[in-house]
């Protein structure tokens, strides 16, 4: 199930990108409600916004992009949280103040009455523009207004499913995602050959099968005095190693070979003392020292006797 508060998904992006990403989503069998959201999370169910209660044992809550909270104790003038700036990110009644990115409300000159989104395509070249503007203040150029026309928005679903409207030409499936990938390879700065090749061997093998282990509650103590480590994985270079506490004894290799870094700990109960031998067994090992005894007692009396004789035949 998929919750949002917006009237749709992706409320953002153009409706087509919306409607896209809401039907793939449903067709793998994702229940998406959009105009509600969680109201209480509680123990085995969530309530949402309408009053109706679902059973559920994973809650995933994604937060949107917001301005830095320093934005609130400046007392200046905000849109939205974000500082009101002009068309060249100064702010209007501040003096050399210039804000750009996330925290500015900067006016969309293509489209007039709005402000531009708050997204890393805006920000990059807003941040450019606004060193330039700031060199104009101190008489070194001329400031420039800022103004960015979108080419076009991209989305990647998963799989071969996306959604994209280059130059407003609206596209979906295998042609909107080999598009957008291009795109992401063309932007990356560098290990571009290493993402095409996972995504080219993604694509011709069997998916990858990833399990989530279930730890019981007993496992993980919330009182840090009872939480004991029982060993840790960690990678130190090529080679895996097991380095358990001392406690629980000495470190063990493992012969694996890998080039990721993991580290993994797990928690157990205290470590309990090695048990003491049986009863039966205890007393069965006495029983043996007394015939033992027994034994050297009579060889030593067959002896002294046997010296005895002797004596009395010379």
């Amino acid at each position: 199930m998929l919750l949002d508060l917006a009237p749709r998904l992706l409320p953002e992006l153009d409706p087509h990108l919306s409607k896209t990403a809401e039907r793939v989503l449903r067709r793998r069998g994702v229940e998406v409600l959009t105009g509600q959201s969680v109201a209480k999370a509680l123990d085995g169910y969530v309530e949402l916004t309408t009053g109706e209660k679902t059973p559920t044992q994973t809650l995933i809550w994604c937060v949107g992009v917001r301005a830095d909270p320093l934005v609130d104790g400046l007392d200046l003038p905000t849109n939205r949280g974000r500082l009101v700036v002009d068309e060249y990110m100064a702010v209007p009644e501040g003096t050399d103040i210039y804000v750009c990115g996330d925290c500015a409300a900067v006016p969309d000159l293509t489209r007039p009455g709005q402000v531009t989104g708050m997204t890393a395509q805006h920000a990059q070249r807003q941040g450019k523009l606004v060193a330039q503007n700031v060199a104009a203040s101190l008489g070194k150029g001329t400031p420039q207004p800022y103004k960015h026309r979108d080419l076009g928005f991209l989305v990647d679903l998963g799989g071969l499913a996306a959604a994209a409207n280059p130059l407003n030409i609206p596209l979906s499936g295998p042609a909107a995602n080999a598009l957008t990938r291009g795109y992401h390879l063309y932007t990356m700065s560098g290990n571009r050959m290493r993402v095409l090749t996972d995504w080219t061997d993604n694509a011709v093998t069997r998916m990858e099968v990833t399990s989530l282990d279930v730890i019981s509650a007993k496992y993980v103590p919330l009182d840090v005095d009872h939480l004991h480590v029982r060993y840790a994985v960690v990678n130190e270079g090529p080679t895996l190693k097991r380095f358990t506490s001392a406690a629980m004894g000495r470190a063990t290799p493992i012969k694996k070979r890998t080039s990721h870094v993991e580290i993994q700990v797990y928690a157990a109960d205290q470590p309990k003392a090695k048990p003491a031998a049986p009863a039966a067994t205890t007393a069965a090992k006495g029983k043996t020292k007394d015939k033992e005894k027994e034994k050297a007692a009579a060889a030593g009396a067959k002896a002294a006797k046997a010296k005895t004789t002797k004596r009395k035949k010379a």
